[in-house]
């Protein structure tokens, strides 16, 4: 794939990531030449970023999930709690438990925001659904200590990663 005129910009910048991954445009060298060229592009926007983060942490490409959300914080958008959960979902299936570790420390003290009630159930929906269980409680403790509140979906969602 090469980039393409992107008249209708971030449309067809996703749609375009979306059509690699359908086919098979899998190996991790020709993905991420792909994704590459999206961004020396010009074209990805914040909500193409967070799409394209999702995707590749659903291929296994928690590297370049990672590169990606960097890349964002560097562009000046403000990352969704949901990327920074995917990679730490990503990077902790991987192994690598010191890039999650960073990420999550990252997401908690990102600038602009605080983490609301909602963004924390989803973040913990992140980790259920990859099972991994020490960044939810990391993060129920930090909602304990500095809110907000946990309510009782969220102790559900907690108890159910673990």
């Amino acid at each position: 794939f090469t980039a393409l005129s992107y008249e209708s910009g971030s449309f067809i910048a996703t749609l375009s990531i979306t059509m690699a991954v359908m086919q098979g445009v899998l190996a991790q060298a020709n993905f991420s030449e792909h994704v590459r060229q999206l961004r020396l592009s010009g074209t990805l926007k914040q909500e193409d970023y967070t799409k394209t983060v999702e995707l590749l942490v659903n291929e296994g490409f928690w590297r370049d999930a990672c590169t990606l959300l960097l890349e964002m914080r560097f562009r000046s958008f403000n990352p969704p709690p949901s990327a920074f959960g995917h990679v730490i979902v990503a990077c902790s299936k991987a192994g690598r438990l010191e890039e999650a570790s960073t990420t999550f420390d990252q997401m908690l003290t990102k600038k602009g925001s605080a983490l609301s009630l909602v963004d924390c159930g989803k973040v913990l929906s992140l980790f259920r659904k990859g099972m991994v269980w020490a960044p939810a409680l990391q993060l129920l403790s930090r909602m304990q200590e500095k809110g907000p509140l946990p309510d009782l979906y969220v102790y559900n969602i907690v108890m159910d990663a673990c």
